[in-house]
């Protein structure tokens, strides 16, 4: 199981603090590209391919679980 914290402004925007996924996943993209699917407003901001590691702004999408 992949627990997923949600922060800010992604928070606020998807409305939970978190979730738990059941599914295998490979890398981040593919946990965003799933969450993305949700309806709401899942799929307006989690459809930006960006996300941050702390102290750190990079890309983190292309990093293997």
């Amino acid at each position: 199981m992949i627990k997923v914290l949600f922060f800010a402004q992604t928070r606020e925007l998807v409305g939970v603090d978190s979730v738990d996924l059941d599914m295998d996943f490979a890398t981040v993209e593919d946990i965003r590209a799933h969450l993305a699917t949700q309806e709401g407003k899942w799929i307006w901001h989690l459809s930006q391919a960006s996300c941050l590691l702390p102290s750190t702004k990079i890309s983190c999408l292309s990093i293997p679980l």
